[in-house]
């Protein structure tokens, strides 16, 4: 049901006695909270395109101006809008099936969504793949992780990565993504060894084309600098890079 057979059936009450006015407005606000839950599962599941046919029905709902005060005054429903909304907008320019998504809860219990477009990943390329999380609307930035593959070692670098919110783990849901994408993306190196040496191989051996640049090794290794940044020192960047097991010696160091 869309929120708009909520509202109407608010807005047609007509009774004087207070007693049946509230009951009335605890109907409607367990049908609103009912609609809230629904559309929480949906995106909770994760279903990429269900979340972004959602978005257009809230963006059609929002239209009526009749509607849109009642979007305002409830916050886990102003949360929903903020980052389905979000989400559509990353996903603009990219394949429903060649993106990483996942949707988790974080140290709030808020619904938040991590996103990296896997097409952006190129081994043999130079584009700087990112690893975005949503959590509702945008004021400044996105959280987000600036990466680098190293094709001649076997290195994927972190470069920079911001959180911005802090104080509700979207850190560690992030590394924990991570961690995750890298055996899709060492599949996407073997498919370009292999794509690559096909159209060599009547030149070179593969033993040959292993020992080159032109081969681009399996990630084995998660790396980067403590840099310092905002009001975080080394200190706090080891803590929270040893919280998920990221350090080792002193430094950002995670075999995979």
């Amino acid at each position: 049901m869309k929120i708009l057979d909520y509202i109407q059936k608010r807005k047609t009450r007509s009774t004087s006695d207070d007693t049946l006015m509230a009951q009335q407005d605890k109907i409607y606000s367990d049908n609103l909270n009912k609609y809230i839950g629904d559309n929480e599962k949906i995106i909770e599941e994760g279903n990429f395109k269900k979340i972004l046919l959602l978005n257009g029905i809230i963006v059609n709902e929002i239209s009526n101006v009749n509607l849109r005060k009642y979007y305002k005054e409830n916050q886990r429903l102003n949360h929903i809008i903020d980052l389905v909304s979000d989400i559509s907008f990353l996903s603009k320019n990219s394949e429903d099936d060649d993106v990483y998504f996942k949707v988790c809860r974080d140290g709030a219990d808020e619904l938040v969504a991590v996103y990296f477009n896997l097409s952006h990943f190129g081994p043999g390329g130079t584009n700087v793949p990112t690893l975005f999380l949503s959590f509702g609307k945008v004021l400044s930035m996105r959280s987000r992780m600036y990466l680098e593959y190293e094709g001649y070692s076997n290195k994927l670098i972190i470069n920079d990565f911001f959180s911005e919110v802090e104080r509700k783990g979207h850190g560690g849901l992030m590394l924990k993504a991570l961690l995750e994408i890298i055996p899709e993306l060492n599949r996407r190196i073997t498919k370009y060894n292999k794509q690559f040496y096909s159209e060599i191989e009547h030149r070179y051996s593969y033993e040959e084309f292993k020992k080159s640049l032109s081969y681009k090794k399996q990630i084995k290794l998660i790396t980067g600098i403590l840099e310092p940044a905002r009001n975080l020192t080394k200190e706090d960047l080891k803590r929270f890079y040893g919280k998920y097991g990221f350090i080792k010696d002193g430094k950002l160091h995670k075999e995979v």
